[in-house]
């Protein structure tokens, strides 16, 4: 591997471009005038301030001076003998000989440029592109070298090299090449299975929903199962320029596909307990796809989001087996419609409040589709089915009594 290149660096500091060091102010302004405008509530109402008053004003204020102070303490040093992020609280530092080389780390943020050490407890230093810049900067970091393309060209050798995978470096990469077809394939029909699911949910026939939900319970194992066979040919969480194909899509698709129901207005009565249910199912996915994941990804993907995975995964497997499996007798009640509401945020959510099913002399308020919310009016008839549930997790679908259940 390359070495870093000992230059002669004057000494540079940079601070914030002045886009994001307005962003912060404003933030800081914002926050400082919510402070304001909390006080004159307090100054203006002569009762004693309530209790959110007393958490929200300090919060506010702490927040707006963190906004303040990071608009003009966020800075960039580079001098000959290290190269240092000041942040608001934290200050992470690099001595020259200890630098190992760069990477390039990419998210829906944009992407971001970390410095990584030799030793095992170095802390990297990640560098926004919000920083301005010069050419000496851009210059110094070329010179640094390039850990992607070394853990590219690391696992190129190991393909080129291994006699699993044929007996002649052509007949490797061939077979790396059959191994991205495969990858794509595998990645379009799981999208494709997934997309079905999500538009067309109610137009399926029952069986064919459950046999795509089959597929999808097994996709997150299907990519396991072809990288610890064929660890050279295929990825779950692949770096950069790793040139392997990544099978991530089908655990991914996997996960969230199991949350989609084929039924409208589905309620299950306890849903905590079926993240109790999937609990270690979750945790063994999620940590098996950390495992599966490239050295590179693991230094900069934190375990949250195959956790993440693994938990959606857990809910949706729980979720699909409490509904598919169960063989009880489903009971319609018929009840009324005590009231009627919605609110309004990114999106709208509409209620209805109901006669409680399972505590009388109560009301339960459901989240209804909206179709169902407008086809009803306060006092009309209105059904719902309960079922036991195969893991004895009650589940109910709320319909007009017109209008049988689905399943």
């Amino acid at each position: 591997m390359a070495t870093v290149q000992h230059l002669s660096i004057k000494p540079r500091s940079y601070g914030l471009g002045w886009l994001m060091r307005s962003i912060f102010l404003l933030f800081a302004l914002a926050c400082a005038a919510g402070d304001g405008f909390m006080f004159l509530i307090i100054l203006r109402n002569p009762a004693p301030p309530s209790g959110i008053l007393l958490v929200l004003i300090p919060l506010t204020m702490c927040l707006g001076i963190f906004f303040a102070l990071a608009s003009f303490r966020y800075r960039l040093t580079l001098d000959q003998e290290s190269v240092t992020l000041v942040g608001v609280i934290l200050t992470r530092s690099l001595r020259m000989h200890d630098i190992k080389g760069r990477r390039v780390w990419t998210n829906r943020n944009g992407s971001y440029l970390a410095i990584e050490g030799k030793n095992p407890g170095d802390k990297r230093v990640v560098v926004s592109n919000y920083f301005k810049v010069d050419d000496e900067w851009r210059n110094w970091v070329a010179t640094l070298p390039d850990l992607d393309d070394a853990d590219r060209n690391s696992v190129m050798d190991e393909i080129t090299r291994s006699a699993e995978l044929g007996g002649s470096p052509e007949e490797r990469l061939a077979n790396l090449k059959n191994a991205k077809t495969t990858a794509v394939v595998l990645s379009v029909l799981a999208v494709a299975a997934g997309a079905s699911l999500l538009l067309f949910r109610q137009r399926i026939d029952v069986r064919l929903f459950r046999a795509i939900d089959v597929f999808l319970v097994a996709l997150p194992w299907i990519a396991l199962w072809m990288h610890w066979r064929s660890p050279l040919l295929y990825s779950i969480m692949g770096g950069k320029k790793d040139p392997r194909p990544t099978l991530v899509l089908l655990p991914f698709v996997g996960a969230f596909g199991l949350l989609i129901s084929p039924l409208d207005n589905l309620l299950i009565a306890h849903p905590m307990q079926l993240a109790v249910y999937g609990c270690l199912l979750g945790l063994l996915l999620g940590y098996l796809l950390y495992r599966a994941s490239s050295p590179a990804m693991r230094k900069t993907t934190l375990p949250t989001v195959p956790l993440m995975i693994g938990f959606v995964y857990s809910l949706g497997v729980a979720r699909q087996a409490n509904m598919q499996l169960d063989a009880s007798t489903p009971r319609e009640i018929q009840t009324v419609v005590l009231q009627m509401n919605y609110s309004s945020g990114k999106s709208t959510t509409y209620y209805l409040y109901l006669p409680s099913w399972e505590r009388p002399g109560t009301a339960e308020k459901v989240a209804v589709s909206k179709r169902l919310y407008q086809s009803v009016s306060v006092g009309d008839p209105i059904c719902v089915t309960t079922h036991e549930g195969a893991l004895h997790l009650a589940w109910y679908t709320i319909q007009t009594c017109s209008t049988p259940p689905r399943i």
